[in-house]
């Protein structure tokens, strides 16, 4: 068996989006076992690197690196074997196929794909667990864009892409829960931290989940998601507003039947200073927070 991993350029953990690379995918996979391998993929200004690891996490091999996009943004890897990175100056994503003996990438016919014309900001994407759709947010116009990725791994918009945010909140990060019904974005500066969330339809469009936006009220600048492998839970780190610096992150209960938030109990969590990324082991027994001030 073998395993993807990606490693956002704009968080320096390494996200738990890994699917299987035969077909199996989801969103809590099964370790591999000892005799197989993994690879990682990092996002880089001009460059995917690719890094092959066994199954204590040594670093066995660096396979050739390939050409990425001139300003990373993110990467986001589907359950089907593709790869998406953003490219926040050209406001494109550029897909690649992943070859699952090899980790090797190939340019998908078509890319790079445009979000927006004229428009920069393309980061924070998320694919649904069925590696159907894939999401982007625009935090230059306050928008998410939406596509569906058909079997060759080329985009195509969904009808009525872009949808609109939060005016003025500038969303930088999104999420699908495991069951692929519902989607959420942070606004990294709206000062009350508020989380915009939507209902996925069959066709990838979007739908505003009554309540949409739901606000954390805690340091403002929500920034990096995570969601619990149950799907019951979202974890928001509070990066902090422009004019104060976050430390906590926060807890929210995800409503199974609407998607709607609520708090969970104790929830905001101390973490560091100015929390960028969180990530949650595959078992959910663990959370890991990335602190950009504090390089903790």
């Amino acid at each position: 068996m073998r395993r993807f991993q990606v490693l956002p350029l704009m968080c320096s953990l390494l996200a738990f989006l890994t699917f299987s690379g035969c077909g199996g995918g989801g969103s809590n996979p099964m370790p591999p076992p000892a005799s197989s391998s993994d690879f990682v993929f990092e996002s880089n200004n001009n460059q995917i690197s690719i890094f092959q690891v066994d199954s204590a996490g040594t670093v066995i091999g660096t396979p050739a690196p390939a050409t990425g996009p001139a300003s990373g943004g993110g990467l986001a890897l589907t359950s089907t074997n593709f790869l998406y990175a953003a490219d926040s100056v050209n406001n494109a994503v550029e897909g690649f196929s992943v070859n699952a003996t090899t980790g090797a990438l190939t340019t998908v016919a078509g890319s790079p794909f445009t979000v927006l014309s004229g428009q920069q900001g393309a980061q924070g994407m998320s694919v649904d667990p069925s590696g159907k759709f894939l999401f982007v947010p625009q935090h230059n116009t306050d928008q998410v864009a939406a596509f569906t990725i058909n079997s060759a791994g080329q985009l195509t918009a969904v009808p009525g892409s872009p949808f609109a945010t939060i005016t003025g909140g500038f969303p930088v990060q999104s999420i699908v829960d495991p069951s692929g019904k519902y989607l959420y974005v942070s606004n990294g500066l709206d000062p009350l931290g508020r989380i915009s969330a939507y209902t996925i339809s069959t066709n990838g469009m979007l739908a505003a989940i009554p309540g949409s936006p739901f606000t954390t009220l805690v340091n403002g600048g929500p920034n990096g998601l995570a969601i619990h492998p149950n799907g019951n839970f979202l974890y928001i780190a509070m990066t902090g507003s422009s004019t104060t610096a976050g430390t906590q992150v926060v807890g929210q209960v995800i409503n199974p039947s609407s998607g709607a938030l609520s708090p969970i109990p104790g929830s905001p969590f101390t973490a560091g200073n100015q929390p960028s990324g969180v990530a949650i082991d595959p078992a959910g027994k663990f959370l890991f927070v990335t602190n950009t001030m504090d390089n903790t």
